[in-house]
């Protein structure tokens, strides 16, 4: 994690638990999204792969997005793998606390999403914690749209049905 001047096209992540994989063709993302990954199991260690070349001078992050499940206790969570095909990582963060406009309090697990203002590309995303609070991390500079909504499907897309803050355009 966090390795500048990457060039291969596999990480492996080790575990200190045995694990199993919740739907990886859905719930592991590779943001800005240039490959498609595979993942496989070896032992406690989870293997993602992918085929395309990524782009240069560019910090990708990997999101296990409830994609690995303890064997004993099945927990999950959101969590990122971070590295740079150049000499360095981006380094802005963007934090965000989000409110029920119609309660006042603070909305927990509610998805917040970073999209590129030109493209719509999914740049960034995390769950708020119980205090309605997220931090996204590694971001290059750029023009962004912010999104909060619970993601009922776990697509990271906002849907009709879903509640929504701040829709993208």
């Amino acid at each position: 994690n966090e390795t500048v001047n990457f060039s291969g096209k596999e990480v492996e992540i080790p575990f200190d638990e045995f694990f199993k994989l919740n739907d990886p063709i859905q719930n592991i993302v590779i943001v800005p999204p240039h490959a498609s990954i595979n993942a496989a199991i070896k032992r406690k260690t989870l293997r993602l792969n992918w085929e395309e070349d990524l782009q240069p001078n560019t910090t990708y992050a990997i999101f296990l997005n409830n994609a690995v499940r303890d064997v004993s206790e099945g927990n999950d969570s959101i969590f990122q793998y971070v590295f740079s095909t150049g000499n360095y990582l981006d380094s802005l963060t963007y934090s965000v606390s989000v409110v029920d406009a119609w309660t006042g309090k603070a909305a927990s697990k509610c998805l917040v999403g970073l999209f590129d203002e030109k493209t719509n590309d999914l740049r960034s995303f995390s769950e708020t914690n119980s205090d309605g609070i997220v931090a996204l991390n590694y971001l290059p500079p750029g023009n962004y749209r912010v999104s909060a909504f619970y993601d009922e499907n776990g697509d990271l897309k906002l849907q009709s049905h879903e509640e929504v803050g701040f829709p993208l355009n």
